[in-house]
């Protein structure tokens, strides 16, 4: 008790330095998440509500003011919970409860994550105490709950509530692998692991992984108490249905929920074979990538577009034009695709990587001693596994497992927020070797002493038949894996060959600029389809138009020199991307690189292919861009971006993964570029457009320009362009810069979508001025004064605004 006093006046102090900059409890969702714990903490009951912009309660939770009266929240409609609200139902009670005792306020929602970490630091405790004495195992837990990934996660309570469940879950399976000798211990386990997987469902569905784990230690864990073989196997059956009844009575709202909206695994899951994850885990690169790009919007269109071309659909002339949202089968079908065409990438490889990168605990401390002991993380892992092994025996492997193993299926979706809770992994290898040793050296004292071979402590070391078995199961393992590998290898092979195959005859483009990228923009000669063009441009519902690119490269052009760019009208980064694939023999061959191409549709707001950005000091190794044939491509080419050396040698293509196992002088691929979101595209249309707004015409068009001159082909600043000659009432100007736009940017993949995206715009934009401007008039009762149509201000802005970088370039 003694200790867990400490730990609770130690770790607030601590925790409290996590939200000196603290700016509000979103990561990913935004506050709305919380609508409903307000509402229950004013006595309204757990439901949703409507916000109004402008209101305290709207400032309250976008985090403009630190507390509001639960007055604000009283006379709001009641509305059902969306589905997000749904899944964290008792996280939503749990803050509205806290909110009730202590006020609306982010200051009380602070308390309240602080004591969430103080609760993680107890279990952290309770694991480390398991293995080695307290006045080792605070220390120990005060470096885990002090670790990067911790501190940053508590911030954000929706990501970081689990965790005190997960290291309960934790806590009693190691209890019961080491202490489970009779039947009602199982029973036990089987009800108390089944109410905390529940209740911890309720915080965050990353729980839906746990059941299986579970059910797995029943059967595994060895029970010699009981002797008859039925009476043993009937103990673990009652507990499993004790397991099962805890966990979906416990959670039963949640699986309600997840039966309702659906559980989003696949998603989820899908999201994991983002090029991202690979490079948080140091996972090396091969030939291709599957999935390039962590975004919700850019996943989705990739399961549609498979799902399309399993259904025959690439025979047909591309581009497709379908929905970009995905059927319910669609994403499971890839993630399926993914597992049977790479699994050394997916069930080696990546949960291998996850594994070491957690024993390292993600992001190294800022003490640099501390540090230099993660760095070590997996090597002193390795040393407590064998320890482990050693002391317990048979069990000792199961805690192997359920430790080192286990937390690899974060492989699934790696990224921190899902494996802060591991954090304490290198300090328990540490605590662990330390222990050892200091028992070791008792071991030689007393031999010393006494010339006697003394047992000492807890020493359950395998027999000859339990280290034969693991013996032989490392070695199935390994015969596995590299089965695996080999099968993987083939395959992609085989698919490299169609794709070369599918290359055909090289089509125009044009060179362009786009901030510090050289930018090629391929113009496809393929006619299009009339009823394609009418389908995207319809106003609703949402459409996307998915086409295959193919572009070469002389030899010495390193992939990592090569972007992705797109761009959203919204100032956002759309599906920009750096390419981050491998080519062992890249600075000897030529080579292709071949992606899929998006254009995505969301109302009125478009996401488009720029085109190619090539550093400069590389663009002239551009060769050009090739048409393909569309019954040719391998089903894989809907989803993965792929460099295709000219020739068809096995050395000089990739076809799987490998770790970063960090021993000197392994090879590496010497450049990475990380992808950081541009915000502030989006900040600077936003300004811009206020100002147009507010009438502030001039310093707006200089910003316009500006943007311009570095991205000349920019369809977001040319409808700002358009917007701005509008609202000073030149409609010819504003058609007059759309013309141009057409004129020189037209014949892209869009092609003449564009051309009915832009008409559509242009019309939209007048009905929303001339409301505006009868608006004006009948609250003025006479017309605004604005510059005349035919004035001189319409040759002004049609020439400030055509000839800032619209028209520049050259033509190839």
């Amino acid at each position: 008790m003694a200790v867990l006093f400490i730990l609770g006046v130690t770790v607030p102090f601590l925790g409290k330095q996590a939200f000196l900059h603290w700016a509000g409890p979103a990561a990913s969702l935004s506050n709305e998440l919380y609508i409903p714990s307000a509402m229950f903490a004013a006595g309204r009951g757990l439901h949703n509500a409507p916000v109004e912009p402008g209101s305290a309660f709207f400032n309250f939770l976008q985090f403009g003011q630190q507390y509001i009266d639960e007055t604000e929240v009283q006379n709001l409609p009641i509305q059902p919970l969306d589905p997000h609200q749904a899944y964290h139902r008792y996280l939503l009670w749990t803050v509205g409860a806290w909110w009730q005792l202590r006020g609306i306020s982010w200051d009380a929602f602070k308390e309240l994550s602080i004591f969430f970490l103080v609760l993680t630091a107890w279990l952290i405790y309770g694991c480390m105490v398991f293995f080695v004495p307290w006045w080792l195992a605070v220390p120990l837990t005060i470096c885990a709950v002090t670790a990067p990934a911790m501190l940053f996660t508590v911030q954000y309570l929706r990501d970081f509530a689990k965790a005190p469940f997960f290291l309960g879950v934790l806590l009693s399976a190691l209890i019961f692998i080491r202490n489970g000798r009779k039947g009602n211990h199982a029973l036990t386990f089987g009800v108390v692991s089944g109410l905390i997987t529940g209740i911890g469902m309720g915080f965050r569905r990353d729980f839906i992984i746990v059941p299986p784990v579970l059910a797995g230690l029943l059967i595994l864990v060895p029970m010699p108490g009981e002797s008859a073989r039925l009476r043993r196997w009937g103990y673990r059956v009652v507990g499993g249905t004790l397991m099962v009844s805890t966990l979906l009575f416990s959670g039963w709202p949640i699986w309600q929920a997840l039966y309702t909206f659906g559980s989003l695994t696949d998603h989820d899951t899908l999201m994991g074979f983002a090029t991202n994850g690979d490079v948080e885990m140091g996972v090396y690169p091969a030939s291709y990538e599957k999935i390039p790009l962590l975004n919700d919007l850019y996943v989705s269109a990739c399961a549609t577009a498979y799902e399309q071309f399993g259904m025959g659909q690439a025979s047909a002339a591309l581009p497709l034009v379908i929905p970009p949202y995905p059927g319910a089968n669609a994403k499971s079908q890839l993630i399926r695709h993914f597992i049977q065409d790479f699994p050394w990438d997916t069930l080696v490889v990546r949960w291998a990587a996850a594994a070491i990168t957690l024993t390292k605990g993600i992001q190294p401390h800022q003490a640099v001693l501390l540090a230099h002991l993660e760095t070590v993380g997996e090597m002193m892992a390795a040393l407590a596994v064998c320890v482990l092994l050693f002391r317990y025996g048979f069990r000792g492997l199961l805690m192997v497992l359920l430790l080192f193993v286990f937390p690899g299926y974060t492989s699934l979706q790696f990224s921190m927020r899902h494996g802060f809770h591991f954090s304490f992994l290198p300090w328990l290898s540490a605590g662990l070797i330390v222990i050892s040793v200091i028992r070791g050296l008792q071991f030689l004292i007393r031999f010393g002493r006494s010339g006697k071979i003394l047992k000492y402590g807890n020493i359950c070391t395998p027999n000859r038949k339990q280290l034969l078995l693991m013996v032989c199961g490392i070695l199935v393992f390994c015969g596995i894996a590299g089965g695996l590998k080999l099968y993987q290898q083939k395959k992609q092979l085989e698919n490299a060959h169609r794709l070369r195959s599918a290359i055909s005859n090289p089509i125009p483009f044009m060179k362009d600029r786009w901030d510090e990228w050289v930018l090629f923009i391929p113009q496809p000669a393929r006619p299009e389809n009339p009823e394609q063009i009418q389908a995207f441009n319809k106003l609703a519902p949402d459409m996307m138009m998915a086409d295959y690119c193919v572009a070469a490269f002389d030899k010495g052009t390193p992939p990592w020199a090569i972007q992705l760019v797109y761009e959203d009208t919204r100032g956002w980064d759309g599906f920009s991307v750096p390419i981050r694939l491998y080519l062992p023999d890249w600075e000897h061959t030529k080579w292709f690189l071949c992606f899929p191409v998006f254009q995505v549709r969301q109302g009125h707001h478009l996401i488009r292919f720029a085109g190619l950005g090539v550093d400069s000091a590389v663009e002239t190794k551009f060769l050009g861009f090739f048409d393909v044939e569309p019954p040719m491509l391998p089903r894989e080419a809907a989803t993965m971006v792929i460099g295709l050396p000219e020739s068809n040698t096995y050395r000089n293509f990739a076809a799987a993964q490998r770790i970063d196992l960090g021993i000197k002088g392994q090879e590496k691929p010497p450049g990475w570029r990380v992808h950081h979101p541009r915000m502030d595209v989006h900040a600077a249309l936003e300004r811009t457009a206020e100002m147009i707004e507010n009438s502030n015409h001039a310093d707006a068009r200089e910003i316009v320009s500006d943007w311009l001159d570095k991205r000349p082909s920019s369809l977001a600043w040319t409808l700002m362009a358009a917007k701005l000659a509008l609202r000073e009432s030149q409609p010819n100007a504003a058609r007059s810069i759309l013309d141009h736009y057409l004129a020189r940017y037209g014949k892209n993949f869009l092609g003449e979508a564009l051309d009915g995206y832009l008409r559509n715009w242009l019309s939209e934009q007048k009905r929303k001025n001339d409301t505006q401007a009868a608006h004006s008039i009948s609250e003025s009762g006479s017309p605004e004064s604005v510059p005349s149509p035919g004035g001189k201000n319409n040759d002004h802005t049609a020439k400030s605004l055509l000839n800032v970088g619209i028209l520049s370039g050259s033509m190839r």
